[in-house]
């Protein structure tokens, strides 16, 4: 049961339904209260005594960030403060942070003492700037990390089940 309408009635009425909600929705004149006078304030003002705030009162804070449990909130995500270019790579003080390995990802997260964070994308090993480390290449597997340098040095980092196992092994 189609109903057919002229495209002009329609223009029309949709016309009229925006122009009747944008006057419904305007400012809308508020009865005005007439100001009391002058004599009636002040008698209003006399017959409310005065309360003083007590002093021994302190105000409690509403909100109290302790910023010594919990990471700064403005400061950007991944921001690395001690990244220095000149920073030296040493794959025998990189710890494996975390590995992600599917059929069409193999990434990995290096932590290196004194260097900073390392990402492995593929073969490739990048710093936190984006800049590609020359002279290394690594190979990702399901439970370790694999880096082969210069020199054909190569180091095979596994990564730690948890943290109770790096505390204890160290």
């Amino acid at each position: 049961m189609l109903i057919k309408v002229n495209n002009t009635y329609l223009k029309i009425f949709l016309f009229l339904m925006v122009g009747i909600l944008f006057v419904s929705c305007g400012k809308k004149d508020q009865s005005r209260t007439p100001m009391p006078s002058q004599s009636q304030m002040t008698r209003t003002q006399s017959k409310t005594p005065a309360i003083a705030p007590k002093e021994d009162e302190e105000e409690k804070p509403v909100y109290v960030y302790s910023g010594d449990r919990f990471k700064d909130p403005f400061l950007e995500v991944g921001q690395a403060s001690a990244y220095s270019p000149e920073a030296i790579f040493n794959p025998d003080q990189a710890k494996v942070k975390g590995i992600i390995y599917s059929s069409r990802l193999r990434s990995a997260v290096l932590q290196v003492s004194g260097s900073g964070s390392y990402f492995i994308n593929g073969s490739r090993i990048i710093d936190v700037m984006g800049k590609r480390l020359e002279g290394y290449k690594a190979k990702i597997f399901p439970q370790k990390v694999v880096i082969s340098g210069e020199e054909d040095d190569v180091f095979e980092l596994k990564i730690r089940e948890t943290e109770e196992d790096e505390e204890g092994k160290s």
